[in-house]
């Protein structure tokens, strides 16, 4: 037990630990990244899962982003897909009500879907010279055969103009250059600058770390990792975590997956003010760690307020629902770690996608000998906390873990440290903090204060005691001459 732990108390309970092995996850996780889904860009929006918009055409409701899209042109959708899932995908265009007017991808049928598992994120569509639509809907819906008629689907909004009055705006991002194509401002790029990069050089990462650039297909392409004494989404906030060590006994530690996943923390500044974490992973892609009040409701799938719920089926959370999540990705001695959260199933998203902000207040991460271990510290308590993307570190709550595939052994598709679906890696269990716990300075004045308490406690005894007991002088006393006399004595 730390000293920092209250005399005779337990820091940490396990109600209890439950299988690694979590409820059967249907992860195609699909979204259209250009054009752009629609706000949020949750990529869990399937047939059967989705809330108040059951039977939509989008699963997602109609937000204040349409991209301009030309007639007799050809454009390179674009996706991203957590799992490569057996079956394939249509592109379909639907009118402002949801109406399907026609597919944009060969008539009546899935591309790839004698693909074993499609891995495909990108189609060229060629846009019929003589079709326009204002104020329309482009539609991906993939297959996941496996689960027999599972189909995900994203939108976003378009307006298909004429070739001739088509004008590129490369997104207000950029400038045009030669054909139509566009000179994108820093950090934008794509075509039509659509995409935008955490970082383009090293020197953007605020010269505290490196702009690296991934190896697989997600958005961003290049992250800011920091060196040590840095964090933060550009490397732009300094940190007090600056040395790779840590005393194992300072903390309390949870052991996963056979040991190749350790979680350990501790309180710092005491129970209201900052949680510690020390993640320690057999992995040299990304790793995760988050946690949700066990007595939480699924009313909170409500939030964000202006996106539709997911339907409650059988069990009315599940283990991803509404997590506050640390995720980390390292590089040597760099790393990238950030404070993200999740509604439902989606892959998480930056608590700045929700109206947030990165709570972290200290960040560092390294990796040696195909281990990561990140330390990381953020508020406790809800006092400092941003918002509902953020959740107390403090009583019983579900944990939920994970970290990424073995991207060597499937590297056609996962990628270092790409955020994709993470197979078997991960699992959860139910954490009960209990103890209050206080540093070392408060722990010696309330011991000093309830010495002095006790003294004065006996001295008030002892001074009731003596009071009660002695005997009061009376008549006979005096006549029998006795009241000189001490009390239990006898005359001479």
């Amino acid at each position: 037990m730390s000293q920092r732990i209250i005399q005779g108390s337990k820091m940490l309970h396990f109600l209890s630990i439950i299988s690694l092995a979590i409820l059967k996850l249907a992860s195609a996780h699909v979204s259209l990244t250009y054009p752009p889904a629609r706000k949020y860009d949750l990529d869990f929006l399937d047939t059967t899962r989705t809330g108040s918009l059951r039977g939509s055409p989008c699963a997602m409701n109609r937000g204040n982003i349409s991209t301009d899209i030309s007639a007799k042109d050809k454009i390179n959708v674009t996706w991203s897909l957590g799992y490569a899932h057996r079956g394939g995908f249509k592109i379909q265009l639907l009118d402002s009500k949801g109406r399907e007017l026609q597919d944009l991808t060969p008539e009546g049928e899935w591309v790839g879907d004698r693909i074993n598992k499609n891995e495909q994120q990108t189609y060229e569509l060629e846009v019929p010279e003589d079709l326009t639509c204002p104020n329309c809907i482009l539609r991906l819906v993939r297959q996941a055969t496996e689960w027999g008629e599972y189909k995900f689907k994203s939108c976003a909004d378009v307006n298909i103009v004429p070739y001739n009055e088509w004008r590129n705006r490369c997104t207000g991002r950029g400038k045009p250059a030669r054909g139509r194509k566009c000179k994108c401002n820093n950090p934008y790029y794509g075509d039509f600058c659509q995409y935008k990069n955490d970082c383009e050089e090293d020197k953007d990462c605020n010269n505290h770390g490196r702009c690296i650039t991934s190896l697989g297909s997600s958005v961003p392409n290049k992250e800011c990792f920091c060196q040590p004494g840095f964090y933060g989404q550009t490397c732009e906030k300094s940190s007090v975590l600056k040395s790779k060590k840590y005393n194992p006994a300072d903390y309390q530690e949870i052991k996963q997956d056979g040991g190749n996943f350790r979680f350990m923390w501790r309180y710092v500044g005491g129970r209201a003010d900052e949680i510690e974490g020390i993640i320690i992973a057999k992995t040299t892609s990304y790793v995760a760690v988050g946690w949700r009040p066990a007595d939480i409701t699924a009313q909170c799938r409500n939030f964000p307020e202006d996106a539709p719920p997911p339907l409650l089926r059988g069990n009315p959370l599940h283990p991803m629902d509404c997590q506050d999540i640390i995720i980390a990705k390292v590089n040597g001695d760099s790393s990238n770690i950030g404070d993200y959260y999740t509604r439902d199933r989606s892959t998480p998203r930056r608590d700045e996608v929700y109206g947030g902000q990165d709570d972290l207040t200290a960040a560092i991460g390294w990796e040696k000998d195909g281990v990561t271990t990140v330390i990381f510290r953020k508020p406790a308590s809800d006092a400092q906390d941003s918002g509902k993307q953020d959740h107390n570190f403090d009583g019983k709550m579900t944990v939920i873990w994970a970290y990424g595939q073995r991207y060597f052994d499937t590297a056609d598709f996962y990628k270092e440290d790409e955020l994709k679906y993470h197979g078997g890696n991960r699992g959860k269990f139910t954490l009960d903090s209990v103890t209050e716990v206080f540093p070392q300075q408060r722990i010696i004045l309330i011991a000093a204060i309830s010495i002095i308490g006790f003294v004065l406690l006996i001295q008030a005894i002892h001074n009731v005691v003596n009071q009660c007991c002695k005997p009061k002088r009376t008549e006979s006393t005096k006549d029998l001459g006795m009241e000189n006399m001490s009390y239990g004595t006898h005359p001479k």
